[in-house]
């Protein structure tokens, strides 16, 4: 997580350090979360994982990140 140059929060994983395991379940919440009113926007790879999103204020972003490291850590 970290702070972009038009005071967005971003919030970014590397879709090739995803153990196989979480993928999906991984892929699923990115997805949801780029969905969602706190998105500002996202970026997704050419396979379509969304693995950047941007958010307004740092409290979204770091529930956000929050729930990407449980997630990562299960």
């Amino acid at each position: 997580m970290s702070q972009g140059p038009n005071s967005e929060f971003l919030v970014e994983i590397d879709p090739d350090e995803i153990p196989d395991k979480i993928k999906d379940q991984l892929k699923e919440s990115m997805d949801k979360f780029s969905k969602s009113e706190i998105c500002l926007k996202f970026q997704t790879t050419p396979s379509n994982i969304v693995f950047k999103l941007d958010f307004q204020t740092r409290k979204k972003a770091e529930k956000v990140y929050s729930q990407i490291i449980e997630l990562l850590e299960s």
